[in-house]
């Protein structure tokens, strides 16, 4: 069976720019998993702050996932989605190794391992790998077919999603100095060293025991709860039960309707064309690009093939299922 990454054109080269906002957003991801660890599995990692290794705050400023794990889950799982869409259209494999090496350097360096490692957590460290792997499908028909807090056709759905990147023409000043100072810069160069106190070795033959536990049981797991999906009753026992209450909630919904979602508001056709390559657009809209690039780390309902404006520079995206980040800018 061939991979999804063996059958795409990838990128041979990179820039040092290209590497560092990459590398950055697997930073991202690596702190998702350290607060989610630390916000869900407190009791299992009891020292969990001496073992991290990514700072406070670097990313992650969002307040609500400290009163709703479930919150900080679901961050994770977007988080993710969004850096399958940067493996696959912005890294060359060559660097994609070298990222995932520096995944089981983490591993090791935190003392995850088979016995202290929670069930879903396993899932989780599985799927990050199935990213790596080229193997983008799951996470991406989950986050596909999650349950939305706000639908897409709610009259307060493209005002939230709005709000979300209002403010982004002020810290791409600080973007465009990051582009700068990668100038001229071979890209060879560029080097990480993030999790040094960790064995790379070790932690992959952590990750191959994770992996034996839960590769049969993956697809039956989810990274966000899905829509009709059946929660089963921890206390149903089947000698004394009713069958009724083998489950707390029904994959039976009133009212569901096979028919397709409203049209987005927001018509491509009629408003956005889509960028072809860089050329099309001014230095401060490739900032834009990727200074929302990062900020998408901070969302968790972001839509998947929805026409997503941004506020400043005329742009708008579409985050798709299976092919990456892809971005329009007004007529």
């Amino acid at each position: 069976m061939f991979k999804k990454q063996d059958l795409i054109q990838r990128k041979t080269q990179m820039t040092a720019y290209e590497k560092k906002t990459v590398h950055d957003i697997f930073l991202s991801t690596i702190e998702w998993f350290e607060k989610y660890i630390e916000i869900v599995y407190k009791d299992e990692f009891p020292n969990w702050e001496n073992r991290k290794q990514v700072w406070d705050n670097l990313v992650i400023t969002r307040k609500d996932i400290y009163e709703n794990p479930k919150r900080a889950e679901e961050g994770l799982a977007s988080q993710l989605h969004l850096f399958s869409s940067i493996l696959e259209d912005d890294t060359s494999v060559e660097f994609e190794k070298e990222m995932k090496q520096e995944f089981y350097q983490w591993i090791s360096s935190v003392g995850i391992n088979i016995n202290n490692c929670p069930e879903r957590l396993k899932h989780f460290i599985f799927g990050l790998n199935e990213i790596f792997e080229g193997n983008y499908e799951k996470i991406r028909n989950d986050i596909a077919n999650r349950k939305r807090e706000i639908e897409v056709d709610d009259p307060k759905y493209m005002d939230y999603m709005t709000k979300i990147f209002s403010h982004t023409q002020a810290v791409m000043y600080k973007e465009g100095k990051i582009r700068e100072s990668m100038e001229g810069k071979n890209p060879n160069e560029i080097k990480f060293d993030n999790f040094g106190g960790g064995s790379s070795e070790q932690g992959e033959q952590v990750f191959k025991g994770i992996a034996k536990s839960v590769a049969d049981s993956h697809r039956d797991f989810y990274f966000k709860e899905q829509k009709g999906q059946q929660i089963r009753n921890p206390n149903y026992n089947p000698l004394i039960d009713d069958p009724s209450e083998e489950f707390l909630s029904s994959s039976s919904q009133a009212g569901a309707s096979s028919s397709s979602q409203p049209n987005n508001p927001y018509s491509i056709q009629n408003n956005y064309v889509e960028v072809r390559s860089e050329g099309e657009l001014t230095p401060d809209q490739l900032g834009t690009i990727q200074q929302v690039n990062q900020e998408l780390t901070q969302v968790t309902n972001v839509p998947v093939n929805e026409l997503v404006p941004v506020a400043n520079g005329g742009l708008a995206f579409i985050l798709g299922l299976a092919g990456g980040i892809r971005w329009f800018k007004q007529r």
